[in-house]
């Protein structure tokens, strides 16, 4: 099944491929990863440093993420889009129509 996006554009959105990225990272392999959405591997490394540093300082993390949180969701969003366009730039993922 496609998702509304591809259904709609023939292309492939920004998420495209986290969810296989997201296992090949599991997998423990990065350079699968990488190659199926850059951006997933990013989202992981973030989460993977928050989740730590929440077990580590609560208090201090949770404070850091309710001030700084929306910046986070801004910047992620730009660079998802940022790395969509430069895959679809390459020709890493195809055009939409």
């Amino acid at each position: 099944m496609l998702c509304p996006f591809r259904l709609a554009t023939g292309g492939w959105c920004p998420g495209c491929g986290g969810t296989r990225a997201v296992r090949s990272i599991v997998r423990a392999d990065v350079a699968g990863a990488f190659a199926l959405n850059p951006w997933a591997l990013l989202v992981m490394a973030q989460a993977t440093v928050l989740a730590g540093w929440v077990a580590a300082a609560p208090d201090a993390a949770m404070s850091f993420w309710h001030r700084w949180s929306n910046e986070f969701l801004i910047a992620n969003i730009g660079l998802a889009l940022a790395i969509w366009a430069v895959r679809l730039g390459t020709g890493a993922i195809p055009l939409p129509l």
